[in-house]
């Protein structure tokens, strides 16, 4: 008796058990679907293999539920972005030009962005797999859509294994470039203001409208 309660105590903890895909899939929506707002800092990092450089950034990103986001660019040069629902509206100070896209059109239900400003359901519309990862305290998840498209990627989200909640990602197109965000100081459910997702054209800018 005394030697089997020896062995029980030598005998290491098992390590818990790592969730499936399907797992990390539902808590991840589920933590998605109950989050009205949320208010981040973050970094960017874009990798360009047809121009062989990268490109870092960092700034403040808003998103308040259906599909409206702010993207607040400090450095290396003022840029926003703004999604208010129906168009999105990226502004270059520097070059006093602002490009207005129709929301929809630039995020397809098929491309991995289109989760990220809710217009994407992840069981319905990606395949999921789980990355390895030696790291404890984050789950790596990598999502391909289910629609075949030649311009559409590949997303990798970093969560936090306690919250679910977003902590990076990673989008790669269909030409090889890759985009990496971190964030960091997360907050959720803000009371943000409408006007933080309504674009006002400042005096003096041209606006230019893509074909569709």
């Amino acid at each position: 008796m005394l030697a089997s309660l020896v062995v029980a105590a030598a005998a290491p903890a098992a390590a818990p058990e790592r969730p499936s895909a399907a797992e990390v899939v539902a808590a991840l929506q589920a933590r998605y679907d109950n989050t009205a707002s949320f208010r981040a800092a973050f970094r960017q990092e874009i990798e360009s293999l047809a121009l062989g450089q990268k490109l870092d950034s960092h700034g403040t990103v808003y998103y308040r539920r259906p599909g409206r986001m702010r993207w607040e660019f400090v450095a290396p040069e003022k840029q926003t972005v703004v999604a208010d629902g129906r168009s999105i509206w990226l502004y270059q100070e520097t070059q006093r030009q602002v490009v207005k896209m129709e929301l929809k059109s630039a995020f397809r239900t098929t491309t991995p962005l289109s989760f990220l400003v809710g217009l994407g359901k992840l069981r319905d519309d990606f395949d999921a797999e789980l990355e390895p990862s030696s790291a404890t305290d984050v789950v790596r998840l990598r999502l391909r859509p289910r629609a075949k498209d030649g311009d559409v990627g590949a997303l990798e989200l970093v969560l936090s294994a306690g919250t679910y909640d977003i902590v990076g990602a990673v989008v790669t197109d269909a030409t090889g470039g890759m985009t990496r965000w971190r964030f960091s100081d997360l907050e959720r459910n803000l009371a943000l203001e409408d006007a933080l997702f309504q674009f006002a054209i400042p005096n003096g800018v041209d606006v230019v409208v893509p074909p569709s």
